[in-house]
């Protein structure tokens, strides 16, 4: 199921699939869903991750991404998990959830590695979406019609902006992490940055790297920032 994109649909309660055109749109999750919310794709794994509200506790669960092998991930202190986002190198599974106000992250390699990252008095913020850049959390809540952003592991909120009207659900991270520099990676693969100056020679999808690329890094790399751009949705 290469090139396709996947969304959550909280009205008919289905987790649907298209290709990135548009067409041969498929429903693969269709039951046993209440309020499903946030979803995100580990390429890695080949596995689809999603929230869902459920009647009176919330669950995380996850599939194949053609909805086979179906689990439950999280049910434990989960009432109404909403956005949900990868990161990618340490495999950590991130979530905002709204009733406990909170945003707590998970090793999917060690599921009992469960950590609290942002705590809010009640009423104070309401998480929703989530989005994560490098070692930066970026949220929504719907309490201050705001983004917000915090360091992993620092309890500090900044305030990155508000919206006058509507509350801000989901929020995207655009960036470009090109390497400046990449003839030290074989044909057939990209530089790419995986973390804050930590590049990788990436892949290239639909193609065999001729020989193995992981952790191969240009020699003349210099520290690097792609250009971010932020993308909000509102109700």
């Amino acid at each position: 199921m290469a090139n396709r994109m996947f969304w959550t649909d909280t009205l008919l309660e289905q987790i649907v699939s298209a290709s990135v055109l548009g067409s041969n749109r498929r429903t693969i999750i269709s039951t046993g869903l209440y309020r499903p919310w946030g979803i995100t794709l580990s390429q890695k794994r080949g596995k689809l991750y999603w929230t869902d509200q459920g009647l009176s506790t919330g669950k995380i669960e996850m599939s194949n991404k053609d909805g086979s092998d179906r689990r439950q991930l999280i049910t434990a202190r989960l009432r109404e998990p909403r956005g949900l986002a990868l990161d990618s190198q340490e495999q950590r599974l991130y979530w905002t959830e709204s009733y406990y106000d909170v945003i707590e992250s998970i090793d999917l390699d060690d599921l009992s590695d469960r950590r609290d990252h942002v705590y809010a008095v009640r009423g104070d913020l309401v998480f929703f979406g989530i989005s994560l850049y490098f070692t930066s959390i970026y949220f929504t809540d719907f309490a201050s019609r705001g983004l917000h952003e915090a360091d992993i592991g620092v309890e500090e909120i900044r305030d990155i902006t508000g919206f006058s009207a509507g509350a801000p659900t989901h929020v995207k991270i655009y960036a470009d992490l090109t390497c400046p520099v990449s003839e030290s990676c074989p044909d057939n693969s990209r530089c790419q940055l995986v973390a804050y100056n930590t590049p990788e020679c990436i892949c290239i999808a639909g193609l065999n790297c001729l020989t193995s690329s992981t952790g191969i890094a240009p020699a003349s790399l210099v520290a690097y920032q792609g250009i971010v751009d932020i993308k909000v949705s509102y109700s």
